[in-house]
Protein backbone atom coordinates (compact mmCIF):
# COMPACT_ATOMS: atom_id res chain seq x y z
CA UNK A 1 0.00 0.00 0.00
CA UNK A 2 2.86 2.64 0.70
CA UNK A 3 4.49 1.44 -2.59
CA UNK A 4 1.79 2.54 -4.62
CA UNK A 5 1.17 5.98 -2.24
CA UNK A 6 4.16 6.81 -3.18
CA UNK A 7 3.93 5.81 -7.08
CA UNK A 8 0.73 7.84 -7.05
CA UNK A 9 2.47 10.71 -5.34
CA UNK A 10 5.73 10.83 -7.49
CA UNK A 11 3.17 10.92 -11.00
CA UNK A 12 1.20 13.67 -9.14
CA UNK A 13 4.40 15.82 -8.66
CA UNK A 14 5.17 15.33 -11.80
CA UNK A 15 2.02 16.67 -13.51
CA UNK A 16 2.23 19.70 -11.71
CA UNK A 17 5.57 20.23 -12.66
CA UNK A 18 5.08 20.10 -16.01
CA UNK A 19 1.49 22.33 -16.01
CA UNK A 20 3.77 24.53 -14.56
CA UNK A 21 5.84 24.64 -16.77
CA UNK A 22 3.71 26.17 -19.53
CA UNK A 23 5.59 29.43 -20.72
CA UNK A 24 3.53 30.22 -23.51
CA UNK A 25 -0.32 31.40 -22.89
CA UNK A 26 -1.41 29.14 -25.76
CA UNK A 27 0.95 26.00 -25.40
CA UNK A 28 2.27 23.83 -26.24
CA UNK A 29 2.65 22.34 -22.55
CA UNK A 30 5.72 20.15 -23.52
CA UNK A 31 7.91 20.11 -26.73
CA UNK A 32 11.27 18.29 -27.53
CA UNK A 33 12.36 20.85 -29.63
CA UNK A 34 13.86 23.88 -27.95
CA UNK A 35 12.02 27.59 -28.50
CA UNK A 36 14.55 28.49 -31.04
CA UNK A 37 14.20 25.25 -33.26
CA UNK A 38 10.31 26.17 -33.48
CA UNK A 39 10.77 29.54 -33.61
CA UNK A 40 13.07 29.47 -36.84
CA UNK A 41 12.23 28.96 -39.54
CA UNK A 42 9.73 30.47 -42.86
CA UNK A 43 6.37 31.95 -41.50
CA UNK A 44 3.33 33.88 -43.34
CA UNK A 45 0.55 35.79 -41.61
CA UNK A 46 -2.90 33.42 -41.45
CA UNK A 47 -4.85 35.18 -39.61
CA UNK A 48 -4.63 39.28 -37.99
CA UNK A 49 -6.80 39.54 -34.16
CA UNK A 50 -7.56 43.02 -33.49
CA UNK A 51 -7.25 44.32 -30.10
CA UNK A 52 -10.93 44.55 -29.89
CA UNK A 53 -11.06 41.01 -31.20
CA UNK A 54 -11.87 41.51 -35.07
CA UNK A 55 -10.80 38.72 -36.93
CA UNK A 56 -8.89 39.39 -40.52
CA UNK A 57 -8.09 36.60 -42.54
CA UNK A 58 -4.84 36.67 -44.51
CA UNK A 59 -4.18 35.58 -48.18
CA UNK A 60 -0.44 37.37 -48.55
CA UNK A 61 2.63 36.39 -50.62
CA UNK A 62 4.74 37.94 -47.29
CA UNK A 63 6.96 35.70 -46.05
CA UNK A 64 8.58 36.24 -42.46
CA UNK A 65 12.17 33.74 -42.58
CA UNK A 66 13.68 33.52 -39.27
CA UNK A 67 16.90 32.16 -38.96
CA UNK A 68 18.57 30.13 -36.32
CA UNK A 69 22.06 32.96 -36.87
CA UNK A 70 19.46 35.19 -35.04
CA UNK A 71 19.08 37.20 -38.54
CA UNK A 72 15.45 37.50 -40.06
CA UNK A 73 14.22 38.67 -43.35
CA UNK A 74 10.70 39.87 -44.39
CA UNK A 75 9.91 39.09 -48.48
CA UNK A 76 6.93 40.08 -50.47
CA UNK A 77 6.31 38.23 -53.66
CA UNK A 78 9.80 36.77 -53.81
CA UNK A 79 11.41 40.34 -52.84
CA UNK A 80 13.44 41.04 -49.70
CA UNK A 81 11.43 44.34 -48.16
CA UNK A 82 12.90 44.31 -44.33
CA UNK A 83 15.98 42.20 -42.85
CA UNK A 84 17.10 42.57 -39.09
CA UNK A 85 18.37 40.64 -35.94
CA UNK A 86 16.38 38.65 -33.69
CA UNK A 87 16.46 37.95 -30.18
CA UNK A 88 14.33 36.48 -26.96
CA UNK A 89 13.64 38.51 -24.37
CA UNK A 90 12.36 38.56 -21.18
CA UNK A 91 13.04 34.62 -20.35
CA UNK A 92 12.00 33.66 -23.86
CA UNK A 93 8.51 35.06 -23.69
CA UNK A 94 9.33 37.80 -26.09
CA UNK A 95 11.03 38.48 -29.07
CA UNK A 96 12.56 41.05 -30.51
CA UNK A 97 13.26 42.41 -34.27
CA UNK A 98 15.58 44.90 -34.89
CA UNK A 99 16.47 46.26 -38.26
CA UNK A 100 17.08 49.99 -40.02
CA UNK A 101 14.15 51.90 -41.73
CA UNK A 102 15.17 55.00 -43.86
CA UNK A 103 18.07 55.09 -41.60
CA UNK A 104 16.42 54.55 -38.07
CA UNK A 105 16.87 51.74 -35.80
CA UNK A 106 14.04 50.34 -35.08
CA UNK A 107 12.79 47.00 -32.88
CA UNK A 108 9.46 45.55 -32.17
CA UNK A 109 8.41 43.91 -29.86
CA UNK A 110 6.21 40.99 -29.72
CA UNK A 111 4.73 38.75 -26.81
CA UNK A 112 4.44 34.90 -27.98
CA UNK A 113 1.59 33.26 -27.30
CA UNK A 114 1.81 30.26 -28.97
CA UNK A 115 4.88 28.44 -30.08
CA UNK A 116 4.34 25.38 -32.23
CA UNK A 117 6.26 23.20 -34.79
CA UNK A 118 3.52 24.61 -37.70
CA UNK A 119 2.02 27.16 -35.47
CA UNK A 120 3.50 30.30 -34.58
CA UNK A 121 1.02 33.02 -32.58
CA UNK A 122 2.53 36.77 -31.50
CA UNK A 123 0.69 39.76 -29.93
CA UNK A 124 2.52 43.21 -30.69
CA UNK A 125 2.66 46.22 -27.85
CA UNK A 126 -0.60 47.31 -29.48
CA UNK A 127 -2.68 44.24 -28.36
CA UNK A 128 -2.68 42.85 -32.07
CA UNK A 129 -2.09 38.99 -32.38
CA UNK A 130 -0.54 38.08 -35.24
CA UNK A 131 -0.98 33.93 -36.18
CA UNK A 132 1.42 32.55 -38.54
CA UNK A 133 1.57 29.20 -39.73
CA UNK A 134 4.46 27.68 -42.11
CA UNK A 135 5.22 29.47 -45.65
Amino acid sequence: MKSNFKFFLAILSVVFVFTACNKYEEGPMLSVLTKKARLTGDWKVEKRISASGDVQLFQTNEVLKINKSGSFDIFVADSLTRFGTWAFAKEKEYVYFTYKKEGVDNIDEFKIIRLKNKELWMEDTEGVQFNYVPA
